[in-house]
């Protein structure tokens, strides 16, 4: 499984664990290194991992291979790489500080990201 049907199903099991603020973006022939980017909210560090643990056990039991996983372990940030998929999992004020949905909806959007962007990407 993998492209927007890979999605589809990390964005169900992150809703099944009460994820929220759920968005993807389509970054096909955008980016090098991914296809889709998921960023989901988890309330605090446990829910992080409650969310990101569901997701990787889903895997598991679909045989669907997580290339890498970050920030499992007491983080207020948990990225999971599924090579053409990239999740990541959020505090509401981590998510905001980095302010990666403004980076890829210009990404997506074919627009070039200011000379903000790039320091906060550096």
């Amino acid at each position: 499984m993998q492209g927007i049907e890979l999605v589809e199903k990390l964005v169900e099991w992150a809703a099944s664990r009460k994820a929220e603020n759920i968005k993807f973006y389509d970054l096909r022939g955008k980016t090098s290194y991914t296809d889709y980017v998921v960023i989901v909210e988890g309330s605090s560090e446990l829910h992080l991992n409650a969310i990101a643990e569901n997701i990787v056990d889903e895997c598991k039991e679909n045989k669907i291979h997580v290339r890498g996983k970050e920030g499992m372990k007491s983080s207020s940030w948990v990225l999971l790489d599924f090579v053409d998929v990239i999740v990541h999992i959020l505090t509401p004020t981590t998510r905001e500080f980095y302010k990666l949905d403004d980076l890829f909806t210009k990404l997506q959007d074919n627009q070039k990201p200011t000379d903000q962007d790039e320091d906060i990407n550096a």
